[in-house]
């Protein structure tokens, strides 16, 4: 059983994929961790919770008495931390500080994408306008694969699989079809198939939980 490394709470939104992101990273390091689960509601009214996140976005992460927010940033943190899923040495270092970079900068449009679809928000012009991009996103780690490699880094997953993962697995919610891409679409299953890894919409309740 995983070493457990001190209390952590999470503070998201159910549909949030960057909560998700953070969500899997604790699932599949063995990490039990409180939920929080912030609505409008709750942001206008919870006095705490404006002093947690500076920016007031979610995720917000918690350990022990640290604050931490940024999905990456948190991610990176927690494979210091538990010493999961992080990169073994500089060069390693260098290539995951790279694709979650990317990640940051042309997976926003899938997250984009997708929340319209499922919203039915949007409007035509910025539809055609996101639309392409994400495709582009999707494509091009779908060409990484060509290489035979099993995850993004190697045979292993990384913090770099985990940022990627659950705006993969929504994708479909926006009309992005993983049959469209099938390299990637093996990956997810790769995914799924890893310890304590799950669909995004398992991982985050609609509501406050306490670690098991």
């Amino acid at each position: 059983m995983p070493a457990s490394h001190g209390h952590f709470t999470l503070y998201g939104f159910h549909l949030s994929m960057p909560a998700a992101k953070v969500a899997l990273m604790l699932s599949m390091s063995g990490q039990p961790f409180d939920y929080v689960q912030v609505d409008r509601a709750y942001r206008d009214t919870n006095a705490e919770w404006k002093t947690l996140s500076r920016w007031g976005e979610v995720p917000t992460l918690t350990h022990d008495r640290r604050v931490l927010v940024q999905s990456n940033t948190i991610l990176r943190y927690l494979a210091r931390v538990t010493g999961a899923f992080g990169p073994k040495d500089e060069a390693a270092e260098q290539r995951v500080s790279e694709w979650l970079e990317w990640n940051g900068d042309r997976f926003k449009d899938v997250n984009q994408i997708r929340f319209f679809g499922k919203t039915g928000t949007g409007g035509k012009d910025l539809l055609d306008y996101i639309r392409p991009r994400a495709e582009k996103a999707l494509t091009t780690l779908d060409d990484h694969f060509a290489a035979g490699n099993d995850f993004i880094l190697g045979q292993q997953p990384t913090i770099c699989d985990i940022a990627c993962f659950p705006n993969v697995m929504t994708a479909p919610e926006g009309g992005l079809e993983h049959d469209r891409w099938p390299r990637l679409k093996a990956w997810t299953e790769r995914m799924l198939a890893q310890p304590g890894c799950k669909h995004p919409y398992d991982m985050l309740p609609d509501h406050d939980r306490k670690a098991a």
